[in-house]
C-alpha cells in the first residue's frame, strides 16, 4: 500500500503501465489493485457493524460413538474396603458419613445456613446500626468503586488499568492486537488518486466503471465511522474524559481527502457515471472537514 500511494503520486509512466495491463490472465491489473484497496476500505465498515455482537455460537463436540472402559468399579455399599457406616450419634459422626456416601457434598454446604442465620444474630448484637449499614453490599461496592479510582489516578498505576476512549475506538474501528493506520490511509490515497489521474491516462476507460462505486463507499464508510465514534461510550476507567483518538482521525481525514479529490475531479461527468444527485450531495457533505476555529488575532491596546 504504502509503494502503491507512491505511484499514485509521483510516478506517471508507472500509472500508466497499470491502466495498460489489460492482457492478464485473472484479469487486468486495475482490477486487482481495486479489489485490494476497496476490500481494505471496507474492512473498517465491517468491523463498525460487528462491534458489540456477541460471537457465534460454536459447534458442540461430538460425541464418542462408543463408551469409554470404565477403569474401576463404583462404589459399592456393601463394599468391605469402603469405610463403615459410623452411627449418627453426634454432628460430627454425621458430617463423616456424608462425606463417605456422598463425596460430591461438602459440610460447608449444610452448614451454611447456619453458620448465615448465626452470624446475623451475631452481628446485630454487636454491631451498631451504623456499622450494620456500612457492610451492607451496597455500601461495599461503593467503597470499592472509590479505592478503584484512588488507585486509577495514581500516576503510575493508573495508566496501566485505565482503558481510554482513544485506545478504545482504535481497536474497535482498526482491529487488533495491532491498529495499523498506514494501511488504510494508503489504500484510500492510492484508489482515488489512482482514478483521478486516470481521466487523463486511462485510454481504455476501464478504471471509470468503478468510480461510482469508489464514491459510494467512500461515503457509506466515512458517515458510519463518525457516527460511530461520536456514539461510542467512554469506559469508567478513563478518568481524562478525553473523546480524542488520532488514529481514527487519520485515518478519517484520508479519506475525506480522498472522497472530495473524486467529486472535484468526476463532478462534471457525474451524469454519464450513473451517480444520483442524491449521491453526489451526500459524497459532498462526508467530504467536509469540520472547520478549525480562527485564533483571536492580537489586537493593539489603544
Amino acid at each position: 500500500m504504502w509503494e502503491l500511494a507512491f505511484i499514485a503520486r509521483d510516478y506517471a509512466a508507472r500509472r500508466q503501465a497499470i491502466f495498460e495491463d489489460i492482457d492478464r490472465k485473472d484479469g487486468p491489473m486495475w482490477s486487482h489493485i481495486y479489489a485490494v484497496c476497496i476490500e481494505t476500505v471496507k474492512g473498517l465498515e465491517r468491523r463498525i457493524d460487528e462491534w458489540g455482537r456477541a460471537p457465534a455460537p460454536t459447534e458442540p463436540a461430538p460425541t464418542p460413538t462408543q463408551p469409554r472402559e470404565r477403569l474401576s468399579q463404583p462404589l459399592r455399599a456393601n463394599d468391605v474396603s469402603a469405610p463403615r457406616h459410623v452411627a449418627k450419634t453426634s454432628l460430627v459422626a454425621n458430617t463423616v458419613a456424608q462425606l463417605v456416601t456422598s463425596p460430591g457434598r461438602t459440610p460447608a454446604q449444610d452448614w451454611a445456613p447456619v453458620i448465615k442465620r448465626k452470624a446475623g444474630q451475631v452481628a446485630d448484637q454487636v454491631l451498631t446500626r451504623q456499622q450494620r449499614e456500612a457492610v451492607q453490599p451496597e455500601a461495599l461496592r461503593g467503597y470499592l468503586g472509590t479505592l478503584s479510582l484512588r488507585i486509577m489516578a495514581l500516576p503510575v498505576v493508573g495508566p496501566v488499568f485505565q482503558q481510554s476512549f482513544g485506545r478504545r475506538l482504535a481497536k474497535a474501528v482498526l482491529g487488533s492486537p495491532y491498529a495499523e493506520t498506514s494501511v488504510y490511509i494508503n489504500a484510500a490515497y492510492a484508489l482515488s488518486r489512482l482514478a483521478v489521474h486516470s481521466l487523463t491516462e486511462d485510454r481504455y476507460g476501464n478504471v471509470q466503471r468503478d468510480v461510482p462505486t469508489i464514491i459510494r463507499t467512500f461515503t457509506t464508510v466515512i458517515r458510519k465511522l463518525e457516527t460511530f465514534r461520536d456514539g461510542f461510550p467512554t469506559h469508567w476507567t478513563d478518568l481524562s474524559q478525553n473523546r480524542q483518538c488520532p488514529e481514527v482521525s487519520e485515518v478519517l481525514n484520508a479519506l475525506k481527502d480522498g472522497l472530495a479529490a473524486l467529486v472535484e475531479a468526476f463532478g462534471p461527468y457525474s451524469g454519464d457515471l450513473r451517480l444520483s444527485r442524491a449521491d453526489m450531495r451526500l459524497a459532498r457533505e462526508a467530504s467536509q472537514r469540520p472547520q478549525e476555529q480562527r485564533q483571536p488575532e492580537m489586537q493593539q491596546a489603544g
